[in-house]
């Protein structure tokens, strides 16, 4: 389990498994490459990655605030605490990390713990994740229609817990068309969380296929896998 030290920039490349993690330090970016190795299948076979430390990077805490070995898993996984008043404040969250996406670290002031942009991207069209609410907290899809904003297509994702129902708006930012897709997805009998996923119309396509990975296997988990 790593857990980066912020402010962070965490990458996933894609063709690969490999892992970029970044620390935006007062003195420069700091940062480390995690390549798992495929041949490894159980913790008695041998290290299951390979650590590579960066340009001025002398130790992992240079990169990483926290970090310790856990059970062996085949694949990344993001691991967030759950800042909620539903949830207890206490809890975690975890979802699937799609390849080829990167996760930023949010200031303190921000109600979520990240933000996935997609590889190509401008750093503002990205997906995040809010919550957990009890359903009456959280907003329903129509109160998310905003000022200036259009309602497009509707669907719904299976995930864990059961069906997340989606809405997409429409709506110009900054002389560009944009697209915008809200989630609401049940994390168990009384919580709920919401996803959004916000991109220029040219790039919309590949953002909501990353959002739809995480809104599948967004779940509560108190005892994390891996990160």
């Amino acid at each position: 389990m790593l857990v980066p030290r912020a402010p962070f920039e965490v990458a996933r490349r894609g063709g690969d498994d490999g892992v970029t993690l970044a620390h935006h330090s007062p003195s420069g970016v700091r940062l480390m490459v995690v390549q798992p190795n495929p041949l490894v299948k159980h913790p008695e076979d041998g290290a299951p990655a390979r650590l590579a430390l960066g340009p001025k990077t002398s130790t992992l805490s240079d990169v990483l605030s926290f970090h310790e070995e856990t059970r062996l898993v085949t694949s990344w996984s993001i691991v967030a605490r759950a800042e909620s008043d539903a949830a207890g404040g206490g809890e975690t969250f975890r979802c699937a990390f799609p390849s080829g996406t990167t996760l930023w670290s949010t200031p303190r002031n921000v109600t979520w713990p990240f933000e996935m942009t997609t590889s190509g991207a401008r750093r503002d069209e990205i997906t995040y994740v809010q919550g957990p609410f009890s359903p009456s907290e959280c907003p329903s899809l129509h109160e998310l229609v905003g000022e200036g904003m259009r309602r497009g297509e509707e669907g719904q994702i299976d995930g864990l817990q059961g069906k997340c129902d989606w809405l997409e708006l429409h709506y110009v930012f900054d002389a560009a068309d944009w697209t915008q897709r809200r989630h609401i997805v049940p994390l168990d009998a009384e919580l709920v969380a919401l996803v959004t996923s916000q991109a220029t119309a040219a790039n919309a396509h590949g953002a909501f296929q990353n959002a739809g990975e995480i809104v599948a296997s967004l779940a509560l988990s108190i005892e994390p896998s891996s990160a």
